[in-house]
């Protein structure tokens, strides 16, 4: 069996499966209870030594003074996560416990504190996507973070602050959420656990060949 972490299991079934300009260049930002960057190149996902590429929890966020637990201000962490974000939630007196699906629940039913706390959060994930479209400028950024998933609406503050900000990408049609929509997660799992038969298919046939089922 295969383990890997969330952003390059999803940049994988993104090239896998998505678009097909991510088999070209891709950069992935998943925005969870972590944070975590992939990058992907000619339908290859780069792990780095020890499989650590990808680390961006510290990425500066321009306009953040979030504090961070590294001592800094503005980590993307301690900006943009969903920890930070339920965290913010409760603080406010928006949800009662730190869930980021009540969260989002009470925004699509209409909470306009819940959606103007969501939209900073989404304003905050452009700008730090911005700073890796600028470093790697792919033809496609994919940002996993559940509520643009789930609305266009926080899609479109990501891309208009990344647009913003970014030197290299002014066509905000370049930033997408994953192909599977809330199946991104399962997707991507089954791609890892798939590996083997995508990297080598000839050679999974065979060995099926020699090791029949009974």
């Amino acid at each position: 069996m295969r383990v890997d972490n969330h952003a390059r299991a999803v940049a994988r079934a993104e090239i896998l499966f998505g678009r097909p300009e991510a088999r070209g260049s891709l950069v992935h930002l998943f925005i969870g209870n972590v944070v975590d960057a992939a990058f992907g190149i000619g339908g290859t996902v780069h792990q780095g030594p020890g499989s650590a590429a990808g680390d961006v929890a510290h990425l500066p966020v321009p306009g953040s003074a979030a504090p961070c637990a590294c001592g800094r201000t503005g980590c993307l962490q301690a900006t943009a996560s969903d920890t930070a974000l339920v965290a913010e939630a409760v603080r406010r007196g928006i949800v009662p416990d730190p869930s980021v699906t009540l969260l989002v629940d009470a925004a699509a039913t209409g909470d306009p504190r819940a959606d103007r706390l969501l939209r900073e959060r989404a304003r905050a994930v452009g700008r730090a996507a911005a700073l890796l479209l600028d470093v790697f400028n792919p033809a496609i950024m994919v940002v996993t973070e559940l509520s643009s998933v789930l609305d266009e609406g926080y899609l479109e503050e990501i891309r208009t602050a990344a647009t913003a900000l970014s030197h290299v990408c002014d066509d905000p049609e370049r930033i997408v959420v994953p192909h599977a929509g809330p199946a991104v997660l399962p997707e991507a799992a089954a791609t890892v656990l798939l590996s083997r038969v995508f990297d080598d298919p000839g050679r999974s046939n065979e060995r099926a060949r020699s090791h029949p089922s009974v």
